[in-house]
């Protein structure tokens, strides 16, 4: 006949520890619990959780709501939280493999690729801050906004410092002009009429047209 052992500094499952003010099993820092597969049919308002063990969260991961979730500066990529690579400078999908942004951009006017996602609808499915939805050649990916973009600047017009993908300044600040809807826009951003200001004046992409 075989009977249970009991030791006293044993007593809770794995990745269990004791509570040392009510001598209660709970996880452990940093772990979840995971659910004993039993089904309540009458559960009850204070009935507790029926657990087998608890399990440690992974790196860059925390506890939120009995879940393991990333952390702050951190998002799911292929294997775990990663620091994020959107926007990261790549020749091929290869070079983005390791983050949360697979996929590869080249060309649209871009000195180099940059890492990004791809199957997006809506502005709305892009992580990135101004990142806009558009279609690629093969695909809808989402879109950077242009490099400087937004970026203090002190010459009028054509200014050095802005680069050649936002290179006007205008009101201060870095700008992309030349724009023929809102698409040709970062996400924020609006094609606005300039031409009731001056005389020719091409489109350009504003926050809030004047």
């Amino acid at each position: 006949m075989s009977a249970c052992i009991y030791h006293a500094d044993d007593v809770c499952s794995s990745g269990e520890v004791q509570d040392p003010a009510t001598d209660a099993c709970v996880c452990a820092p940093n772990s979840v619990p995971v659910k004993r597969p039993i089904t309540v049919l009458v559960p009850q308002p204070r009935d507790p959780t029926l657990i087998s063990m608890c399990v440690p969260c992974g790196a860059n991961e925390q506890v939120v709501g009995g879940a393991c979730v990333c952390a702050q500066g951190f998002v799911k990529g292929r294997d775990g939280c990663v620091v994020t690579n959107l926007g990261a400078t790549c020749g091929s999908d290869q070079d983005c493999l390791d983050g949360d942004a697979t996929h590869c951009q080249v060309g649209g006017g871009t000195t180099a690729g940059y890492c990004t996602t791809i199957g997006c609808t809506a502005n709305q499915d892009c992580t990135g801050a101004n990142y806009a939805c558009v279609m690629g050649a093969s695909d809808r990916y989402c879109r950077r906004p242009p490099l400087n973009e937004g970026n203090d600047c002190a010459a009028q017009g054509l200014d050095p410092t802005c680069g050649a993908e936002a290179p006007v300044c205008l009101l201060g600040h870095c700008t992309f002009i030349g724009c023929a809807t809102d698409a040709d826009c970062s996400s924020a951003r609006k094609c606005c009429d300039l031409s009731h200001l001056q005389a020719g004046a091409p489109p350009a992409c504003l926050e809030t047209c004047l």
